[in-house]
């Protein structure tokens, strides 16, 4: 009777079966970026940083990220790190004072807008970095005029109605 299935031996399915794994894991080295961050000469009270691989010069890969908080920021504690080389730096500042209440979604005719983590200073404000291969400590001043430079430009609010 004729074979249906050709045959296949085991070692030619174990290394089929490692090729395969080969793919699955990453050997990207990510580095740990510390700092500081003053704005308008001040250490930033409040803000979050993202670390985004600039690829109009050839870096590719995932970015990192990290929280600023009393002027400091450092992607082992609160964030992921980068892998080094040119990188273009988002970010947004805000004054660390919460206002008003949390929602607690039972009188929404009653609560204030909520801010955790106050007032935006600024939002959005990029500049270039090239960043070692390595673990690395990184000061930022951030201008004053930061909040005019936003990417995003400003954006009107529309009334509740409005299309």
């Amino acid at each position: 009777m004729p074979r249906m299935f050709p045959r296949i031996s085991v070692p030619g399915l174990l290394l089929l079966f490692a090729g395969t794994l080969t793919g699955c894991g990453s050997d990207v080295t990510l580095y740990n970026v510390k700092g500081k961050v003053e704005f308008d000469g001040k250490p930033l009270p409040y803000g979050q940083i993202k670390f985004i691989p600039d690829s109009s010069k050839d870096n590719k890969g995932g970015g990192g990220f990290a929280e600023i908080i009393e002027g400091e920021y450092d992607t082992a504690k609160n964030g992921k790190g980068t892998m080094g080389g040119p990188h273009i730096l988002e970010i947004s500042g805000f004054d660390g004072v919460t206002q008003g209440t949390p929602p607690t979604g039972e009188n929404s005719e009653e609560e204030t807008e909520y801010l955790a983590n106050g007032k935006t200073l600024f939002f959005g404000y990029r500049t270039e970095l090239d960043l070692p291969e390595e673990e690395a400590t990184q000061d930022l001043t951030i201008p004053a005029d930061a909040a005019k430079q936003s990417p995003y430009g400003k954006k009107k609010r529309r009334a509740a109605n409005e299309p």
